[in-house]
Formats: structure tokens, C-alpha cells, sequence
């Protein structure tokens, strides 16, 4: 689909180029070997950045501001049958 949609803009041999100099590319391109991926945050460790935060009382009034929209707008403020 890329190919085609290139032959359309470019014309076939600047898009056999590109592809040519993508794929020599991507074989050059190395990760990194140092930067090791996070372990993803626990829920406590989650729930430790929002009582660390500054905004943390705003956080905690969010719950029943939602509550409040929720009545408003006249969506059901109970679990579906999914969700139980």
C-alpha cells in the first residue's frame, strides 16, 4: 500500500530509492543497550504520586464533581451488567 500510494506521489524510481534507503536505514539503527524500560508503577506506587503531588487535593474532588455531572446530565450513576 506504501509502495503504491509512493509510485503515485513520486514515481517509481525516487520511491524504489526511498524504499531502498528506509530498509538500509532501519539495518543501521541500533537500540540502545543502556536505557533499560521501566517496570510499569504498581497501583500503591500510583496511588503515592497522587498523595505526593501538589495537586492532590484537586484530585480527590474530582470523584464527587463527577458524581454531580453524571446526576446532571442524567447518566446512570450505577455499574452495568459488564462491570459488576
Amino acid at each position: 500500500m506504501v509502495a503504491a500510494v509512493g509510485i503515485l506521489l513520486h514515481g517509481p524510481v525516487l520511491t524504489a530509492r526511498i524504499l531502498h534507503l528506509t530498509s538500509a536505514l532501519h539495518r543501521s539503527v541500533t537500540p540502545p543497550t543502556s536505557a533499560a524500560r521501566p517496570d510499569p508503577p504498581t497501583p500503591v506506587r500510583r496511588a503515592a504520586l497522587i498523595l505526593a503531588s501538589p495537586l492532590q487535593p484537586f484530585v480527590r474532588l474530582v470523584g464527587p464533581w463527577r458524581l454531580i455531572l453524571r446526576r446532571l446530565t442524567g447518566r446512570a450513576t450505577e455499574f452495568g451488567k459488564t462491570e459488576r
